[in-house]
């Protein structure tokens, strides 16, 4: 799927590389938070969720991987219902106090809770996530 420019400045260096680079690895560089910004990731995750669901059969597996596409596992379970969604994020999954100042957190929470299976690279990772989510199938790679 092709990117804007407008896109590429909104979704993948503002949302994505501004917003949640720096809120996730809680680096030096405070988060910038943007509505523009994230109306972007929301249109681009849905692009995707459209593209996605035109190309899969009713009962297929879909793996898709990380934070630039945390709403789609959502989006792609409303166009297809008996899909097999699985999730995983290439970056920390931060602690609550750290998310909590994401203000578009629970669209974010409620985009991952729709995978089957979510998968971090830490258990500090899948511990954050799923104190935030409840109980869901989490997996943490080489654990």
């Amino acid at each position: 799927m092709t990117l804007s420019e407008d896109e590429v400045v909104t979704y993948y260096e503002g949302f994505c590389n501004a917003t949640r680079w720096p809120l996730y690895h809680d680096v030096i560089a405070p988060p910038v938070y943007s509505r523009r910004w994230w109306h972007s990731y929301v249109e681009v995750n849905q692009r995707f969720a459209a593209a996605v669901a035109s190309h899969v059969h009713d009962r297929a597996t879909v793996w898709v991987h990380d934070y630039h596409l945390q709403l789609l596992p959502a989006m792609l379970r409303g166009l297809c219902p008996r899909l097999r969604i699985g999730f995983f994020n290439h970056i920390p999954f931060p602690p609550y106090e750290l998310f909590a100042q994401l203000p578009w957190r629970k669209e974010v929470m409620e985009g991952l809770l729709g995978a089957d299976l979510v998968g971090f690279q830490t258990p500090d990772g899948a511990a954050n996530f799923s104190k935030r989510a409840g109980q869901p199938q989490v997996l943490v790679a080489g654990g």
